[in-house]
């Protein structure tokens, strides 16, 4: 047991090597805590050098750092990410105290101040309990209860789980929550500053809540503002009308876009209208795309009076269309797939869509064959 980590405010120590691994060092002492127990590491400096990573060997913190280290040793320990660690710590348990009390529990957790969730045993968590929860954590904050941590043997603690260790050490808020736990925490529960809920969704085991608490509050504040302001200024719009504005904008979306989808559709006719004015079985178009050849072909067959054959060749690829008025556009295929195996499609008794492999002048000899007796 570190009795350094018993006070999350102490963040300075002058200490002495005792081992040395590679490029990872072991203090006599050490106010730094490495990942773990589901609190994430520390950031600091050790001899005014970042530390650029901390893991245990065994029960021992080591500690690495760019150049080699003399004695003697001063840490200092980065103090925004410590206090928004250990805020994390405490809350989540608050909130095994809070969730214990309604049968619940929490199952899973999230401690990423871009991210920050937890899991509770329980799908559709209501909007109500939800709100009391939240309620209670704001609460708590301003009561300012202490943190109590004491030692105790392992074989005194109730939980079986637990009475193989030597030592426990146990972290209490109050009449809230008592469990035993390794990580920091805050003094009282006032320094966790702030808690708000997010939202909250169903996972595969319960629900999933996410939160922001502490300083992670003032970014999320700040990036909100931020991205409220640039919204304005894209959509011309006071900040409080920003929902107007997406909503107006989303309808006028959709009418140019049906605007482009009409005026596509009389383009589409004006050309069908001047294909059919030829007379030819056979068409052949210059890069469409492959919703555009079967537009222009369910356009084309309300002006044709004979069988026709619309394709595009792109290299060794070829895709086509079969139009038939009488309703022979399927037989047509059938009769081609006899010709060329290669060739796949299907469709209705007046239009069939295919393609194949290979050139077109294959189909367009076998497809003029086919109707050549119609003509």
């Amino acid at each position: 047991m570190n009795p350094y980590y018993d006070d999350f405010s102490q963040l300075s120590l002058t200490t002495h090597i005792i081992d040395q691994k590679d490029d990872y060092y072991a203090f006599e002492a050490t106010i730094f805590y490495g990942e773990k127990g589901g609190m994430p590491s520390d950031r600091g400096w050790i001899n005014g050098q970042p530390v650029l990573d901390l893991k245990y060997i065994g029960d021992t913190l080591y500690h690495q750092v760019q150049t080699p280290l003399e004695d003697p040793i001063q840490l200092e320990v980065e103090p925004k990410t410590r206090w928004f660690n250990t805020a994390v710590q405490s809350s989540f348990h608050l909130l095994d105290g809070f969730y214990r009390q309604k049968g619940l529990e929490l199952i899973a957790i999230g401690t990423d101040p871009d991210h920050l969730w937890y899991e509770v045993n329980q799908k559709d968590l209501s909007t109500d309990l939800l709100d009391e929860c939240q309620a209670f954590m704001q609460a708590i904050i301003r009561q300012e209860i202490p943190c109590e941590i004491r030692y105790i043997k392992g074989a005194d603690y109730p939980d079986p789980a637990y009475q193989h260790h030597d030592t426990l050490r146990l972290v209490r808020f109050g009449d809230v929550d008592c469990q035993p736990c390794a990580t920091l925490h805050v003094n009282h529960t006032g320094q966790i500053g702030s808690y708000c809920h997010l939202n909250a969704r169903n996972s595969s085991r319960g629900s999933k809540v996410t939160l922001t608490l502490n300083q992670a509050t003032e970014i999320a504040l700040e990036a909100y503002h931020q991205q409220a302001n640039h919204l304005s200024q894209i959509l011309n719009a006071p900040v409080d009308q920003l929902d107007q504005a997406v909503q107006d904008l989303i309808h006028k979306e959709k009418a140019s876009a049906k605007v482009a989808a009409d005026l596509k559709a009389q383009v589409i006719s004006y050309q069908a209208q001047a294909l059919a004015q030829t007379k030819q079985p056979v068409y052949a178009l210059n890069d469409p795309e492959s919703q555009d050849l079967r537009q222009l072909s369910q356009a084309l067959i309300k002006f044709i009076d004979q069988d026709c054959l619309l394709y595009h060749q792109d290299a060794d690829k070829l895709q086509f269309t079969l139009l038939s008025p009488q309703g022979k556009a399927r037989d047509l295929l059938k009769a081609l797939q006899s010709s060329i195996p290669s060739i796949k499609g299907g469709g209705s008794p007046q239009l069939v869509s295919g393609r194949m492999e290979g050139q077109a002048q294959s189909l367009i000899d076998h497809f003029q064959t086919l109707i050549q007796p119609e003509n």
